[in-house]
């Protein structure tokens, strides 16, 4: 993974979340009313249509939901790390995110894994969030 592939994901939207995960931190948005997490970032809340929202810290510890694993390199960024996994992990705050399980035996990674967020370095000053097993 590139710099260029995480600033072109960046949008006035979504700002704040890559903001805390340049400091090692994950937060996503909280509605001010029903006190849900949700994302992708939005100025609304899906559960109940308030705008009283907020970015919040969460913490980082979840389940894997679903998860493949790719034996081609879709993107030329990712050819040296075939075959690699792609997972959606459900954070203990109800949010589900795209991200990798980390530091563990692909053939173990299992729906109902409970894992917590690690962040990689990808270039100077620049982190993606995924997620290692909790032991």
């Amino acid at each position: 993974m590139n710099r260029q592939l995480i600033e072109d994901a960046v949008s006035q939207d979504n700002r704040e979340y890559w903001e805390a995960v340049k400091v090692n931190k994950l937060k996503f948005q909280k509605c001010g009313s029903c006190q849900r997490f949700y994302s992708p970032a939005s100025i609304m809340c899906p559960h109940c249509g308030s705008y009283d929202v907020v970015w919040s810290e969460v913490s980082g510890k979840g389940i894997v939901y679903s998860w493949v694993v790719f034996h081609k390199a879709y993107r030329p960024e990712f050819k040296d790390r075939v075959p690699y996994n792609v997972a959606i992990v459900e954070l203990d705050e109800g949010v589900r995110m795209l991200t990798s399980v980390v530091n563990c035996e692909l053939n173990q990674i299992h729906a109902g894994m409970a894992v917590r967020v690690v962040f990689q370095g990808v270039e100077e000053e620049q982190f993606i969030p995924v997620f290692e097993p909790v032991q």
